[in-house]
């Protein structure tokens, strides 16, 4: 990621004349806030789906056993959903990480737009020269 630069106007004799800091935008877009808000979706997801797990493995065995959907027992399509439901909050992640990605392509764009911005605010009347530091 693109950090914040601060840049100094120097004059024809060294001296600083100016120092200006680039606003951080990290107070607009901070990936990762971005990349923690799509860690808990997973968590929230597993939570989820966990729950689901859990109250499908509560049906009476025996009553599952007598219960026949499409051909196959209740207690296999039991495990076999359960099995299905381990993978999706990791695919749920995946699926959405895009965002990440993306507020870092945002973030470094709007982080050099206000690296400039210093830059340039740092010529004032007498500065010869822009260095950044």
């Amino acid at each position: 990621m693109v950090s914040p630069k601060t840049f100094k106007g120097y004059n024809e004799k060294g001296e600083v004349l100016s120092t200006v800091p680039a606003e951080n935008a990290n107070n607009y877009i901070n990936p990762v806030n971005v990349q923690n808000a799509i860690n808990n979706v997973e968590t929230v997801a597993k939570e989820g789906f966990d729950l689901i797990k859990k109250a499908l493995s509560q049906v009476e065995p025996d009553a599952s056993e007598a219960i026949i959907v499409q051909g196959t027992k209740m207690t296999a399509a039991i495990e076999e959903t359960g099995k299905a439901l381990d993978t999706l909050p990791r695919d749920f992640k995946d699926s959405i990480s895009v965002l990440y990605d993306e507020s870092v392509k945002a973030h470094d764009q709007l982080q050099n737009e206000f690296n400039d911005q210093a830059r340039a605010a740092a010529k004032i009347a007498g500065v010869t020269i822009v260095r950044e530091g």
